[in-house]
């Protein structure tokens, strides 16, 4: 069987927008294949109910919505780029290496996620950055790490 090729790869846009991020995540590998295929597969989600109900609907938006409403000049959605950017350079700043690694998972929720819920992960994400920045708080190493 013949594999398909996506029709993108998000993983430019992302790097071009938010390259603190790959910075952050220090040489951890995001896989981005599969980033594309879950945002390919939501994609053919909302093709399929939208033929099924011949109308347009509303979808909460996800990450990469504010990616791309961003690339636009959306006002809000720069603004909200403009703050994760400050928030993965001063987590950049304020976490070592082994700290990193453990942020990388809830990097990978909060590109995957096609919803609303990508803000529960941005959200973790502030709280870390906010007890680190007042209370130098230390990221403790689990055990199945």
């Amino acid at each position: 069987m013949k594999k398909r090729l996506l029709p993108f790869d998000l993983e430019i846009p992302v790097r071009n927008s938010i390259p603190i991020l790959f910075e952050l995540l220090d040489d951890k590998k995001i896989d981005w294949k599969q980033i594309n295929k879950t945002v390919w597969r939501k994609i053919q989600e909302y093709e399929e109910r939208y033929i099924k109900l011949g109308e347009t609907f509303l979808i909460q938006a996800s990450f990469m919505h504010i990616l791309i409403k961003s690339s636009q000049d959306d006002e809000p959605a720069r603004r909200l780029l403009d703050y994760i950017q400050k928030l993965f350079e001063e987590l950049n700043i304020q976490l070592d290496a082994l700290e990193k690694k453990q942020i990388a998972g809830t990097i990978f929720n909060l590109l995957v996620n096609f919803d609303s819920k990508y803000l529960n992960f941005l959200g973790e994400l502030s709280v870390l950055n906010l007890y680190k920045r007042r209370f130098g708080f230390r990221l403790k190493k689990q055990r199945n790490q």
